[in-house]
């Protein structure tokens, strides 16, 4: 079947759709595409939120980093199985909103409950790894 396919670009003037724009992606790996057929679009684009793959991410980010995006949020991550990142949605700031993003990166008063997430998260991995242990010498001694 053969569809019609439009940039981001040729989208925005067909419609005469009006800036700021918020861009949400999700589109099976072919992300990067359509940010390349987005270049006029993007200048006029306020946030950028799109799936990605671990593998993907790199490209995805060196070229929104290119036209004045930074990493804002990452948002919906999935994990496999086994607990590793699988996919992820990162949210890109256009960098002349930079002034709305928090002044103080951290507030020292959250240290005590920071400190305990990060010791119960140490403990879920370290079980995590205990019982993938203990499967992988079951198996290896059968």
């Amino acid at each position: 079947m053969r569809v019609q396919a439009l940039t981001l670009d040729t989208l925005v003037e067909k419609f005469a759709l009006k800036p700021p724009f918020l861009l949400k992606l999700d589109l099976q790996g072919t992300e990067l595409a359509a940010l390349r057929g987005g270049q006029n679009m993007l200048s006029e684009t306020d946030t950028i939120i799109c799936e990605t793959a671990n593998d993907e991410f790199p490209s995805i980010c060196e070229f929104l980093t290119a036209r004045n995006f930074g990493i804002f949020d990452l948002i919906q991550l999935s994990r496999l199985a086994d607990h590793t990142l699988c996919e992820f949605y990162p949210v890109f700031l256009n960098r002349r909103l930079d002034h709305i993003k928090a002044k103080q990166p951290w507030d020292p008063s959250n240290n005590e409950a920071a400190i305990a997430s990060m010791n119960n998260r140490r403990h879920m991995h370290l079980d995590i790894n205990a019982n993938t242990l203990m499967k992988y010498r079951k198996a290896k001694s059968s």
